[in-house]
């Protein structure tokens, strides 16, 4: 009985997320469907439709880091993290409730940004887009993106010492990071999948560590969120650069 209690309110807590932010996804479809209208229109843009569809993508990413990045933080700021601490709900059914609903509505946002076009743009039998998962980015991406921008909400709202660590964490894994990209690598071969793995893991555990256990002190959840997300980092580049070498 507690466990479906527990299901009731993180579903609860998603809904309420959805209902906040309905409007994305209309915005989303409209952007969406604009391609394919300007197509019937200007049929030499059918010619163009998979780069339309490529470009829609990352721009709903760019949409779901936004949705990830008010969050967290904006109710750490406002004092609504304690509101929802002061009410029978455990760290863990805010999180998942908050991330689940943010999670749900980015990735109708890629769905109905990025497929109309590329469908419109390639055969039915061709993958749709080139992700390390294939056709699973539509899922894995969007909640990186909202992983990321709820993470990076903790830290700009927390402005605290843990900053320093966030930095020179950033300082001394990109070099690793480019390096290692630049190294040769076959389309959806193990470490793009790998690399686009962890990072969703470590970014939702990120988040997750920031709500759970920060709970609604901007301090400690900066400084529970920088913990995990480099407590994944910095053991996962390295373990992948000595496997480069």
């Amino acid at each position: 009985m507690s466990g479906l209690s527990e299901v009731m309110k993180v579903t609860t807590v998603a809904r309420r997320e959805l209902d906040q932010r309905w409007a994305v996804l209309g915005a989303a479809a409209a952007l969406g469907l604009a391609p394919v209208v300007a197509s019937a229109f200007w049929p030499s843009l059918r010619v163009h439709a998979r780069t339309l569809g490529v470009a829609e993508f990352f721009v709903a990413q760019a949409i779901a880091s936004f949705v990830g990045l008010w969050l967290v933080g904006d109710d750490l700021a406002s004092g609504r993290m304690g509101w929802y601490f002061s009410r029978p709900l455990s760290g863990f059914a805010i999180w998942a409730g908050k991330l689940g609903g943010a999670g749900l509505l980015a990735i109708a946002a890629t769905l109905v940004m990025a497929l109309p076009t590329l469908v419109l743009a390639q055969p039915v039998e061709s993958p749709l887009l080139g992700t390390p998962l294939g056709d699973g980015g539509f899922v894995v991406c969007p909640l990186l993106f909202v992983g990321a921008g709820a993470v990076g909400g903790i830290v700009a709202r927390g402005r605290t010492r843990w900053l320093a660590l966030d930095l020179a964490c950033v300082v001394a894994l990109g070099p690793l990071m480019v390096w290692a990209g630049e190294r040769p690598h076959a389309p959806g071969d193990a470490y793009g999948i790998t690399v686009l793995l962890v990072f969703t893991g470590a970014f939702l555990s990120a988040s997750a560590a920031g709500v759970i256990v920060g709970r609604a002190d901007a301090r400690r959840a900066h400084a529970a969120a920088s913990l995990t997300l480099w407590g994944i980092f910095v053991p996962g580049a390295v373990a992948l650069c000595v496997s480069l070498l």
